[in-house]
């Protein structure tokens, strides 16, 4: 398993990539990067998973995914098995056939390239279908409160506004009545006498 990791390793070290580029990239956690170079496959998360990070690994840093998810398995088999000794001559006879039928030429790189830059749009486009699900959840969720929420929100504006207007009466009333209280200080209250002034 070393002997894959440390391929893998290598092709990405060629290309100038760095471990967390190829992890922001790839969206591999870098943990698993880390564990895939060393060759230790035991501590990532399951069969399926190994397969697809060495598919999206390999295709990123241009090497072939079959290959290497067959190099996976043939390790996985020969360290769990303990196969025979012609078992494995013939395993390794029918790896080197198949590098042979599929030895990628320069323009399949590319072309591996391009569906590995596919690949990244892809999953950034799932990532935001995951992002527009779970909204449009919460928005459901908001929709089932929404009745009630409304409703409260009424009662809330209903009485701000009766407050506003009893505060305002309050202030009215107060003003008048200090202004007539002022008037009523300066007017000076008409006695019997100085009314008969002034009519006589």
């Amino acid at each position: 398993m070393e002997q894959l990791g440390y391929h893998l390793r290598s092709s990405r070290e060629q290309l100038g990539i760095s471990i967390e580029e190829l992890s922001n990239a790839t969206r591999i956690d870098l943990e698993y990067l880390k564990a895939m170079e060393q060759g230790d496959f035991d501590s990532l998360p399951g069969p399926v998973y190994i397969r697809s990070y060495l598919r999206t690994y390999s295709i990123y840093v241009n090497l072939d995914p079959r290959k290497m998810i067959k190099m996976y398995q043939m390790k996985k088999e020969a360290s769990g098995e303990q196969l025979s000794r012609t078992t494995r001559v013939q395993r390794e006879m029918e790896l080197q056939r198949s590098d042979e039928n599929t030895s990628l030429s320069r323009s399949k790189k590319q072309e591996f390239g391009r569906s590995s830059e596919k690949m990244v749009t892809m999953s950034r486009a799932a990532a935001k279908n995951q992002t527009k699900t779970k909204k449009t959840k919460t928005k459901k969720n908001k929709k089932k409160v929404s009745g009630f929420a409304k409703f409260y929100n009424g009662l809330l504006i209903a009485g701000f506004l009766l407050l506003l207007v009893g505060t305002g009466i309050v202030l009215y009333l107060r003003l008048s009545t200090t202004e007539v209280a002022e008037i009523s200080d300066k007017v000076i209250p008409l006695t019997a006498f100085a009314s008969n002034v002034m009519l006589g």
